[in-house]
């Protein structure tokens, strides 16, 4: 990667047409990530757990592809989120009631 790549505030790939397994063990490096969108393509496989270590991110959208696995265990990890999105695709488990209602909190007060 290159040196600086790491003041990125945001990532949106969506709907670009984009397929295949995300191998992201670079992703990490984005310490400072606010919005990651990735939404509305055909990305597919296990969301790397790579995402869960940018505890800055705001705004997860992953919606619209074929990921698949256990239902993100590691979001609980991303204590700045305040919006979320996984519709369509293929998780199995189930979304704490706690996050959700953290999420819910963070955008009423405004953070």
């Amino acid at each position: 990667m290159q040196q600086g790549f790491h003041h990125c505030y945001w990532f949106k790939p969506c709907m670009k047409n984009l397929a295949g397994k995300l191998r992201w063990k670079q992703l990490g490096v984005l310490t400072r990530l606010l919005d990651l969108n990735i939404s509305l393509n055909s990305f597919f496989g296990e969301l790397p757990v790579e995402i869960f270590t940018l505890t800055d991110l705001r705004t997860l959208d992953i919606s619209g592809n074929n990921f698949f696995g256990q239902f993100l265990r590691g979001i609980t990890g991303l204590r700045n989120l305040v919006h979320f999105d996984a519709l369509s695709n293929s998780f199995s488990g189930s979304l704490s009631v706690e996050v959700y209602y953290d999420m819910q909190r963070k955008r009423e007060e405004g953070e």
